[in-house]
């Protein structure tokens, strides 16, 4: 029921704004060919602020209101430490970060995408940073493979596993220190979510890890039939 009703919201209220950012995306990409290097390295990274003054503008927005919750409101959920990372990452084009956040931008927000959870509509200033926290994000390192020429390799797969598993770590320990939940690694959500049917603590933990496992080895796909630079 619950995924019924995300895939209605999302394809009632939150199809324009994916529809835009595609399109916005194809058309800078376009733009960005026929740029010089140094003028594509400067695109993709004002392109990569966004995100960024997204997690930013929400956090000083929760200060100002005198709601900030330490346990819940520090950036440290995966899709907003990203965010952080990667203006140095597209400045710098950073080939470690940039083939190892490809799995993390696209397998890790993708989800947030085909099935939002928003509770506001386009009155809210939340619903615009919302979707260019994601939507907008996921745009990025597609960018950067293009403009730059890029090509994944196993060796970013196999990073890309390795340090999404220390975060876990370092995260679970933050939630140790604080009483949080970042990551979900303590328990599940109070809401409805896909844990529900990958077992209990923390049987759900490993379920998430083969899921995403698989996703980022489907995300490799792309990259055994085409040929890029590996730089």
């Amino acid at each position: 029921m619950r995924l019924k009703t995300s895939f209605e919201a999302f394809s009632a209220m939150h199809f324009i704004p994916v529809v835009v950012i595609i399109s916005l995306y194809i058309i800078i990409i376009l733009y960005a060919s026929k740029l010089s290097e140094k003028k594509q390295v400067i695109l993709g990274f004002l392109l990569s602020l966004l995100p960024l003054a997204a997690v930013l503008i929400r956090v000083f927005m929760l200060i100002i209101d005198n709601t900030f919750n330490i346990k819940e409101d520090l950036p440290l959920h995966l899709c907003r430490v990203v965010a952080f990372m990667l203006p140095w990452v597209m400045w710098t084009r950073n080939r470690l970060w940039l083939g190892v956040l490809y799995f993390y931008v696209v397998g890790g927000t993708l989800q947030a995408v085909i099935t939002p959870e928003l509770s506001d509509g386009p009155y809210s200033i939340q619903y615009y940073l919302y979707w260019i926290l994601h939507a907008w994000m996921i745009g990025i390192p597609v960018y950067a493979i293009i403009i730059h020429k890029i090509r994944i390799k196993w060796q970013d797969f196999w990073r890309a596993v390795i340090y999404i598993n220390g975060y876990l770590l370092i995260t679970h320990a933050i939630n140790l220190l604080l009483e949080s939940n970042y990551f979900y690694t303590m328990h599940k959500p109070p809401v409805e979510s896909l844990l529900d049917v990958l077992g209990p603590w923390p049987v759900y933990i490993l379920s998430v890890e083969c899921i995403g496992a698989i996703i980022f080895l489907l995300l490799m796909i792309p990259f055994k039939f085409r040929k890029g630079l590996s730089t």
